[in-house]
């Protein structure tokens, strides 16, 4: 299970959080609640209705894939597949975060390197890299 998580108040000032539609607000934050000590964690778009809307019988699998690909654009996480799974890093998860005896992440650390993954929403926009801002 998750530990409590803190979400930074300057976020609702942030502009490109800002632009963000509700729904990929609502994912965003969401993100930060289920990431593990690492900020990682579970990110295919049928684990995440299941988590973060379970009581949403309106709200369809493809809203939930269309507001993390919005998310992937503008905010600073990174979406990436290894051995059939999705998954989620939150970049400056660290800047955010302080965890007291934190627990080793059982999810793949994202390496560009790495032949197994694979980055997915990849950035649309004029910058070069997701999140690295």
């Amino acid at each position: 299970m998750a530990r409590k998580r803190m979400i930074d108040p300057s976020i609702w000032i942030n502009e490109d959080f800002g632009t963000l539609s509700t729904l990929a607000e609502l994912v965003f934050i969401g993100l930060f609640s289920i990431a593990d000590d690492e900020g990682r964690g579970k990110a295919s778009p049928a684990y995440i209705k299941a988590v973060l809307f379970p009581y949403k019988d309106n709200l369809r699998i493809a809203d939930i894939e269309k507001a993390l690909q919005e998310v992937s654009s503008k905010m600073s996480v990174i979406f990436y597949s290894c051995d059939e799974n999705i998954y989620y890093t939150l970049i400056s998860w660290n800047a955010f975060q302080t965890i007291n005896k934190p627990t080793e992440s059982k999810i793949p650390e994202f390496d560009i390197q790495n032949p197994n993954i694979h980055r997915l929403y990849y950035n649309n926009s004029n910058t070069t890299t997701v999140g690295l801002r």
